[in-house]
């Protein structure tokens, strides 16, 4: 990208001074993790897994709602961290 911008706009200086990028990270069944963390006490996280990750927002949210009401949804299983 660089090399091409420069060629379009060579008066410009195109070094980039930094750079990010994302990964996609994807479980054994397919599905997010969303629950507790093991061995991390006190710790819920929401991980939602290739381009499906909004698609789980609602249901992530329920089920945080149910942990941290004491009300845990009976699918929660479905979506708990490997151990």
């Amino acid at each position: 990208m660089q090399a091409k911008t420069g060629a379009l706009l060579p008066w410009l200086e195109t070094d980039a001074e930094w750079s990010w990028s994302g990964t996609f990270g994807e479980s054994d069944t397919g599905l997010p993790s969303i629950g507790p963390v093991p061995g991390m006490p006190r710790c819920l996280a929401v991980l939602g897994y290739g381009g499906n990750g909004i698609s789980y927002g609602f249901l992530a949210a329920q089920l945080v709602l149910g942990y941290l009401t004491g009300r845990i949804d009976p699918d929660a299983a479905l979506f708990a961290f490997q151990t």
